[in-house]
């Protein structure tokens, strides 16, 4: 979710917290005068229950809480959270084409994985061959015990 706040109403950083169901906060500028608060955590397994509601009262009690600055909620998005065997996401060249690039499996990390992925991703289609080729589907094969 996003939350209006004043621009240098805090540090901008990206905070996280330990608890369960964990927190994040990380700041997007808006204007010249406020900024986006962008909060996210609370993770749950998708399609058991249909109360997306209730999802954002902890996240939005917990951010008035610890940030007080913070304004109105100007966005909420939901997504699921996609866990690969490894817990590293799927970078690259989607296996069996070479004209299909994915980013997945960033088992929550997508806020700070997507600049990596974008980065390799676009380079991959400028056709410059760099990156951590350790997170390219096509360079890894699961476990042995994953498959039988």
């Amino acid at each position: 979710m996003a939350f209006s706040i004043r621009k240098g109403a805090i540090p901008d950083a990206l905070y996280w917290d330990t608890l369960d169901p964990y927190h994040y906060v990380r700041l997007q500028p808006r204007d010249d005068r406020t900024d986006f608060l962008i909060v996210g955590g609370g993770d749950h397994k998708s399609g058991e229950a249909d109360d997306a509601e209730v999802r954002f009262q902890d996240p939005e009690a917990w951010t008035r809480n610890l940030i007080p600055a913070a304004q109105d909620v100007t966005h909420l998005w939901s997504g699921q959270v996609l866990d690969t065997i490894d817990y590293a996401g799927f970078i690259g060249r989607n296996p069996g084409s070479n004209k299909i690039y994915v980013h997945t499996g960033d088992s929550g990390q997508g806020i700070t994985h997507g600049v990596a992925g974008a980065m390799i991703n676009s380079a991959l289609i400028l056709g410059r061959e760099t990156g951590p080729t350790c997170m390219s589907p096509r360079a890894r094969r699961p476990p042995r015990s994953a498959i039988s």
